[in-house]
Formats: structure tokens, C-alpha cells, sequence
């Protein structure tokens, strides 16, 4: 069982478990509640526009495989209480990580089990980790926030 604030990974951190993701800054966020594929894609284009082109379709990736492993593994359990509740929630934004300003991509569900990195396997998860410049996640009362911090430079 891994312990809080664990770093998963040999040489740099890969994927910081138990650990919040930094503070939205700069005002501009966006939530969305179970949104579809077509919403990931012109929310990122929206939310971070005037990035660099080669940045903007790695902003859409990380959102996509954290979008998805919420669609796969936070169904939530029927309830009368949750019949409304979203399944998951994305927000988009902007953060501070020291000194310097990144897009943030946080997705949220009720499964309160926390994400496995597998060693052995190309994971979307795995994919997240290659993707971004930290990302991490962390458990919440009634479930789960997963975070990735994309590096705006052109690559």
C-alpha cells in the first residue's frame, strides 16, 4: 500500500500520490460535468488558446486519458441520493509551480480507490505521466482528484 505523499517512479517524480495539485491561479478556469469527447477538445482549445500549436494536442491527450480513466473506473453506485450527481467533473485552468505558469487539468470522481501505476504496462495513466511536467493525485471525502501540469513551451 503506498503511503501519503508517495512519489511512484525511479529518478524523477512520476506521479505524486496523495498530494493536491497546486492552486488555480490567474482567474480563468472551466468545469464541466461529464463532458464528452467534443467538449474535452474545444474546452483545452478554449482554455489555453494562444499556446503553441505543438502544446495544444498534448493539453487535449492528458485531459482525454484522465477523462477516460474516470469514464472507466468511477461508475458510480446507484443511488437515490447520487441519481444527479456527475460521475466526473474536469476543470481547466491555470496554476503557479515554482515560479512559473502552467495549464492545470484535474479530474474529479466518487471512486474513492486511488490510481494504480503499472510498471509493466503503457497505461493511459502512464501515458499522463510522459505527458506532463507533474501530476499527481489525491483522495476527497466522497472520491478522488486526479492532476496533471502540462509544460506550455514548444517542444
Amino acid at each position: 500500500m503506498l503511503k501519503p505523499f508517495e512519489v511512484i517512479g525511479a529518478g524523477r517524480p512520476e506521479f505524486e500520490m496523495g498530494v493536491d495539485a497546486p492552486a488555480f491561479d490567474w482567474g480563468e478556469k472551466a468545469t464541466f460535468e461529464n463532458p464528452s469527447d467534443a467538449t474535452v477538445k474545444q474546452a483545452v482549445l478554449g482554455i489555453f488558446a494562444g499556446l503553441p500549436d505543438e502544446v495544444l494536442p498534448i493539453l487535449t491527450k492528458v485531459a482525454m486519458e484522465l477523462v477516460r480513466n474516470a469514464q472507466a473506473y468511477a461508475a458510480p453506485t446507484p443511488s437515490a441520493i447520487r441519481t444527479h450527481a456527475s460521475v466526473y467533473t474536469l476543470i481547466l485552468g491555470w496554476t503557479m509551480d515554482g515560479g512559473y505558469r502552467y495549464p492545470l487539468i484535474m479530474v474529479g470522481d466518487r471512486n474513492p480507490a486511488m490510481p494504480v501505476v503499472r510498471e509493466s504496462t503503457r497505461t493511459g495513466l502512464k501515458r499522463v505521466i510522459g505527458d506532463t511536467y507533474r501530476c499527481g493525485a489525491a483522495g476527497t471525502q466522497s472520491g478522488k482528484w486526479v492532476w496533471g501540469l502540462v509544460d506550455p513551451q514548444k517542444r
